[in-house]
C-alpha cells in the first residue's frame, strides 16, 4: 500500500506540472520568469518551495542527532538573510525588468559591463548548484527506499524522478514549478504537523518530556560544545549561509524575484517568510526524540523516516513518503531552471531565440542525466559536494553586494573576477583535501582570500586606471519603481 501511495503521489505531482502550462512558451523569458506576472501568493509558494528541500525534511533531524542544538543554524540563516532581501529584492526587480534580465550572471554582466565576469559567475552557478540537485535526487531515492522497504526502489525512484522532472520542466518551465509548489508546501505543512504529533508526542511522551530526558541522557546536545560542531563551526556556517542569502549570492533566487509582477510583490513575502521557518523546529525536535527513543544507531539522515515507520500506519507513511518526494522534486526543478538558463544565456552565448531555447532544454536533460548517474553510482560523493554549495556561493557576495548597496565604492570587474576565481579555488581545494582549519567554514576562508585579491587588484587597477567607467549604473539609482 505504501508503494502504491508514493507512486500515485508522484504521478499527481507530474500531472500538476503538466497542467500548469497555458500555452507553449514562445521564448526563454516566458519559460524562466513567466512574463514577470506572478503575484505575492505564487511568489510565496515558489520561495517557500526553494527553502523546504530534502535537507530540511531529512537533514535537519540528522544534523540534530549528531550536532545537537548546533542544527539551529539551519533555522536561523534564511531569516537573517531575508532582512537583506526585503530591501534589495525590489531594487533588483526594477533593474532586471527594465533590461530583460533572466539570470544572476545577466545582472552582474549588465552592472559591470563585463562578459567575462558574467561567464565566470554562470560557471560558478553551475558548479555549486549541481551538488544541490544531486542531493535532492539521492534524498528522493532514500525516501522511497525507506518508506517501501524495497532496496531496489532507491535506484528506480532516482531514475524515474529524473525523467519526470525533465518531462514537466521542458513542458511548463517555472509555471510548472509554481503549481507543484502549491501542492508540495500544503502537504509538507500537514505532514510536519502529523509527525510532530506522532513522534515527539506519541513516541517521546510529549515535547517537554523529550527535552527533560535529553537533559538527563545527553545534556551536551542542548548547548553548543566542543567538537566538530563547536561555536566556530556554528558561527561561521551561520554567517556564510546568511550573507549568501542576504546579498543575493544564490543564483536560484534571481528567477523568482524576476518573475514578480511588481516591486511590492517582490518585497512583501520577506516580511512573512521567516514565520515559515517555525515549522523547521519540528524536524529538530524529532532529532532530539531520536536520541532517547532509538536504542540502535541509524544513519542520521534516515531518522525522520525510521521514527515515522514506527509510529504511523502504512497508508499514512505513504503520505509522508509523497511529501518527502515533493520536497525533492520541486527544488530539483528549480535548480535545473537555474542551471539551464545560466548555460543558455551566459555560457553558450548564442543569439536569443530558438537556438538559445534549444540549448536551455538540452542543458536540462544533460544536467539531470549527470546528476542521476552520479547519484546512482557514487551517492557517497554527495556529502563532499554538499559542503561546497554555500561555501562556493558566498564567493559571489563581493560582486553582488557592490552592485546592490547604494553609494558603495565602485569595484572593477577585473578585480571581482580575479577574487571570485581565487575564492572558489580555495573552497574547492580545502573541501577536496578535507582540510579543517579550526572548524572554520571553508567559505569564510575562501571569502577572505577573495577579498584580499579584490583589494590588491583594486589598488593596482586604480593606480594604472584611476578614473572608473562613469557609464556604469548602480542598481539603486533605478530602483524607485
Amino acid at each position: 500500500m505504501t508503494l502504491a501511495i508514493v507512486i500515485a503521489g508522484l504521478l499527481v505531482m507530474t500531472l500538476i506540472g503538466f497542467v500548469a502550462r497555458r500555452r507553449p512558451a514562445p521564448n526563454l523569458s516566458e519559460w524562466t520568469v513567466a512574463g514577470r506576472h506572478f503575484g505575492s501568493v505564487t511568489l510565496w509558494f515558489l520561495q517557500a518551495g526553494e527553502i523546504f528541500t530534502t535537507f530540511t525534511f531529512l537533514g535537519i533531524a540528522g544534523l540534530t542527532v549528531v550536532g545537537g542544538v548546533a542544527a539551529l543554524y539551519a533555522v536561523l540563516f534564511e531569516g537573517l538573510g531575508f532582512l537583506g532581501l526585503f530591501f534589495l529584492a525590489p531594487r533588483l526587480w526594477a533593474y532586471a525588468r527594465d533590461r530583460g534580465l533572466l539570470t544572476q550572471a545577466d545582472f552582474l554582466e549588465s552592472i559591470y559591463h563585463n562578459r567575462l565576469l558574467g561567464t565566470v559567475s554562470a560557471l560558478v552557478t553551475v558548479l555549486f548548484t549541481l551538488p544541490y540537485l544531486q542531493i535532492q535526487l539521492v534524498g528522493l531515492g532514500s525516501i522511497v527506499q525507506l518508506v517501501t522497504g524495497i532496496p531496489a526502489s532507491r535506484t528506480v525512484s532516482i531514475v524515474v524522478g529524473g525523467v519526470l522532472i525533465v518531462a514537466f520542466m521542458l513542458w511548463s518551465g517555472i509555471r510548472g514549478i509554481a503549481y507543484q509548489a502549491y501542492f508540495k508546501d500544503v502537504l509538507l505543512i500537514l505532514v510536519m504537523l502529523i509527525l510532530a504529533a506522532a513522534i515527539p508526542i506519541g513516541l517521546g511522551g510529549g515535547i517537554g518530556n523529550v527535552f527533560s530526558q535529553v537533559q538527563q541522557v545527553k545534556p551536551q546536545t542542548l548547548y553548543i560544545h566542543g567538537g566538530p560542531f563547536d561555536h566556530v563551526w556554528f558561527l561561521t556556517s551561520l554567517g556564510v549561509s546568511a550573507i549568501t542569502v542576504f546579498f543575493l549570492a544564490q543564483a536560484g533566487t534571481y528567477p523568482v524575484i524576476y518573475s514578480a509582477r511588481s516591486a511590492q510583490a517582490a518585497r512583501r513575502n520577506y516580511i512573512f517568510l521567516p514565520l515559515y521557518f517555525l515549522i523547521l523546529v519540528v524536524p529538530m525536535t524529532i532529532g532530539f526524540t531520536a536520541l532517547i527513543v532509538l536504542q540502535q544507531p541509524v544513519a542520521p539522515d534516515t531518522t525522520v523516516l525510521v521514527l515515522a515507520a514506527r509510529s504511523l500506519p502504512e497508508w499514512l507513511l505513504g503520505v509522508v513518503g509523497v511529501a518527502g518526494c515533493a520536497a525533492a522534486l520541486v527544488p530539483s526543478a528549480h535548480l535545473l531552471l537555474t542551471i539551464s538558463t545560466a548555460v543558455a544565456r551566459n555560457v553558450a552565448r548564442v543569439q536569443p531565440g530558438r537556438s538559445q531555447f534549444l540549448i536551455n532544454h538540452i542543458t536540462v536533460i544533460a544536467a539531470t542525466a549527470a546528476a542521476v548517474v552520479i547519484s546512482v553510482i557514487r551517492p557517497d560523493l554527495i556529502a563532499l559536494l554538499a559542503l561546497l554549495s554555500y561555501a562556493g556561493g558566498v564567493q559571489l557576495v563581493p560582486a553582488s553586494a557592490a552592485a546592490l548597496i547604494p553609494r558603495t565604492v565602485w569595484l572593477r570587474a577585473e578585480s571581482l573576477t580575479g577574487g571570485l576565481i581565487v575564492g572558489v579555488g580555495v573552497v574547492i581545494g580545502l573541501t577536496a583535501e578535507n582540510v579543517n582549519i579550526l572548524n572554520i567554514n571553508s567559505g569564510v576562508i575562501g571569502l577572505a582570500c577573495n577579498l584580499v585579491v579584490v583589494g590588491l587588484a583594486e589598488v593596482v587597477l586604480r593606480t594604472l586606471r584611476p578614473t572608473p567607467d562613469k557609464t556604469r549604473l548602480v542598481v539603486a539609482s533605478s530602483s524607485r519603481t
